[in-house]
């Protein structure tokens, strides 16, 4: 048994008026993003998670990196700490330690920025431009 599905055409009422809808609330949500680009509580907040990111990326590469650098060109790492473990062992222990600390705190940071920039749109919405 064949079931016969009544579609919209081209030019019937019904989809003039959803693609009327759909042109309206694209234009409505081309103003509320225009809006909020040009916020400066926007762009303060895009500063802000800016430096964020780029400040924990950048202690983060910097630790991982001199591991091998300080090992490959330099003795200094290769001194004994405690009987025969080497401070080596202790640094790329550490990596792991530094890399959960990082990690909690890029996601508490990244969370107060959602919540931040969540509260943001929602004022803007309310014509808050």
């Amino acid at each position: 048994m064949t079931t016969k599905i009544d579609l919209p055409t081209k030019g019937s009422s019904v989809s003039n008026k959803i693609i009327e809808q759909k042109t309206e609330q694209e234009m409505t949500q081309k103003k509320v993003l225009k809006g909020i680009g040009q916020n400066q509580e926007f762009k303060a907040l895009v500063k802000k998670r800016r430096i964020f990111l780029f400040s924990t990326t950048f202690i983060f590469l910097v630790l991982y990196i001199s591991l091998p650098i300080l090992t490959s060109f330099t003795t200094v790492l290769h001194q004994k700490m405690y009987g025969e473990i080497t401070w080596v062992w202790v640094y790329a222990l550490s990596l792991f330690v530094m890399t959960i600390v990082l990690c909690s705190f890029y996601i508490k940071g990244a969370t107060r920025f959602d919540r931040e920039m969540k509260a943001l749109v929602e004022k803007l919405k309310d014509g808050g431009f």
